[in-house]
C-alpha cells in the first residue's frame, strides 16, 4: 500500500484543521438534534427550518464520519492524496454527495422560504429541493467514481492529478458529460447568487420598510421574516466565506499552472472550505434561538426557565398565513 512520508506543511496544516472540523461536527451533531426536536411544531417557517436542520444534521454527522476516518488513515498513510482503495473511493464519493447536498439544499430552501406564498406548501417546496438537488449531486459524483473506477488506472494515493488530466481531454464523450455538469452547477451557483442579490438589497428591504412605515400590519409575519433573514444571511455569508477561500487558492496556488492550483493548495483550501461549512451548520440552532421569537417560547417552555410561571406557546392563526 502506498504510503506517503514526505513533510508537507500545507497539508500538515490540513490535518490540524481536520481535529477542529471533528470536534465542531461533534458538537454540531448534539445542537441540531435538540433543535430539530423543537422544531415539530404547529409552524409553517418550522416545516421549513426541518428540513434545514436536517440537512445541517446530514452535514454534521457525515464531516464526523468522515474525519475519524481521515485522522486513523493518516497515522498509516500520511498525506494520503486520493484514495487508499476502491472501498475508500466510494466512501468519499458517498461524503461528497451528502456534504454538497445537504449545503445546497439549505441554501436554497432559505431561498424559497423567503417568500410567503411558499408558506401554504412548505413540505411540497422543501421535498422538491431535496429531491432535486440529491438527484443532480447522486448523478455528477457517480460519473465522477465510474471514471476513477473503470477508466483510470488504479493509483492509489496518488499525487500527479490524474483525473484533472482526463477531463481536460475535450475529445473525450465521458469527460465533455462531466463538463456540461459543471457547466450546470456553474449556472445554478449563477442564480443561487442572483437570488441572493435580489433578496439582499430589494426583497428585504422593501419589506422591512412596509412594516416600519405601516406598524399595524401583520406582527406575526414580520417575526418570521427575521428569522428567514438571519438564517438566509447565514448561508449567504458561508457561501461568500468559502468564495474567498477558494479565491485566494486560485490565485496564490497556480504555481506552473495555468488554470487549476497545486494539489496541495486544493487540499488546503476543500480542508477550509469544509470547516466553514461545518461552523454555520453548528451556529444556525443559535440564530434562530436568537431570532425566532416563537422558538423561544417554545424552549423556555420545556426547560421552564422564566421567572416561575409557565410561558405559552404563540401560535399563528390561520388567517395570517396567506399567499401573498
Amino acid at each position: 500500500m502506498p504510503n506517503i512520508t514526505g513533510s508537507s506543511v500545507l497539508y500538515d496544516t490540513e490535518y490540524l484543521i481536520k481535529y477542529l472540523d471533528l470536534s465542531l461536527s461533534a458538537f454540531g451533531i448534539v445542537t441540531n438534534i435538540i433543535h430539530i426536536c423543537f422544531l415539530f411544531q404547529n409552524s409553517k417557517i418550522f416545516i421549513f427550518l426541518i428540513f434545514i436542520t436536517g440537512a445541517d444534521l446530514l452535514h454534521v454527522s457525515t464531516v464526523f464520519f468522515f474525519q475519524i476516518r481521515n485522522v486513523l488513515i493518516y497515522i498509516y498513510h500520511r498525506n494520503c492524496v486520493g484514495y487508499l482503495n476502491y472501498f475508500d473511493m466510494f466512501f468519499k464519493s458517498l461524503v461528497i454527495i451528502f456534504t454538497e447536498f445537504a449545503a445546497d439544499s439549505g441554501a436554497w430552501i432559505s431561498i424559497f422560504m423567503s417568500f410567503k406564498w411558499s408558506w401554504n406548501h412548505a413540505k411540497k417546496v422543501a421535498t422538491w429541493i431535496f429531491l432535486i438537488l440529491f438527484i443532480f449531486v447522486s448523478v455528477y459524483c457517480s460519473l465522477i467514481m465510474l471514471i476513477f473506477a473503470y477508466i483510470l488506472p488504479y493509483s492509489p494515493c496518488n499525487t500527479e492529478d490524474l483525473a484533472q488530466q482526463f477531463l481536460e481531454d475535450k475529445e473525450n464523450p465521458i469527460a465533455q458529460i462531466i463538463l456540461i455538469y459543471s457547466n450546470l452547477e456553474f449556472v445554478f451557483g449563477i442564480a443561487q447568487v442572483l437570488a441572493n442579490i435580489f433578496l439582499l438589497f430589494i426583497w428585504f428591504p422593501l419589506k422591512f420598510y412596509k412594516f416600519r412605515k405601516h406598524r399595524k400590519l401583520d406582527n406575526f409575519y414580520l417575526e418570521n421574516l427575521k428569522c428567514i433573514f438571519s438564517i438566509f444571511l447565514s448561508f449567504m455569508i458561508c457561501d461568500f466565506s468559502r468564495f474567498i477561500v477558494l479565491l485566494i487558492c486560485y490565485t496564490y496556488g497556480k504555481e506552473d499552472r495555468e488554470y487549476q492550483p497545486s494539489q496541495e493548495y486544493l487540499t488546503i483550501s476543500n480542508g477550509l472550505s469544509q470547516i466553514i461549512r461545518t461552523t454555520f451548520a453548528c451556529l444556525r440552532p443559535f440564530i434562530v434561538l436568537k431570532v425566532c421569537k416563537n422558538y423561544q417560547e417554545i424552549v423556555k417552555a420545556f426547560f421552564i426557565i422564566s421567572t416561575g410561571s409557565t410561558s405559552f406557546i404563540k401560535v399563528a392563526p390561520k388567517s395570517s398565513v396567506t399567499t401573498t
